[in-house]
C-alpha cells in the first residue's frame, strides 16, 4: 500500500511487518523428539493451523530508504 499525500515527502522506505503466532501442544510421546515429530506432522497435514488467538507480536523493521 503506498500512501497517497500532496506533498513530496522525498523518499520511499521499505518497512517490513513480522508476527509472530504461537500455540503450545501437549503431546503424549516416549520421547522429545517423537512429540516434535508429531507435531510437525500434524501442522503438515494442517491438523494444527494457527490463527488469530495465537498472535503473540508484530515487529516493525524499516530498511535502507531510496530517495527521489
Amino acid at each position: 500500500m503506498k500512501a497517497n499525500s500532496r506533498t513530496d515527502v522525498g523518499a520511499t522506505y521499505r518497512v517490513t511487518v513480522r508476527e509472530t503466532l504461537q500455540r503450545v501442544l501437549e503431546i503424549e510421546a516416549p520421547s522429545a523428539e517423537m512429540a516434535v515429530e508429531t507435531v510437525k506432522g500434524l501442522y503438515q497435514q494442517e491438523m494444527v493451523v494457527l490463527d488469530y488467538a495465537d498472535f503473540v507480536e508484530a515487529e516493525f523493521s524499516v530498511h535502507n530508504p531510496s530517495n527521489k
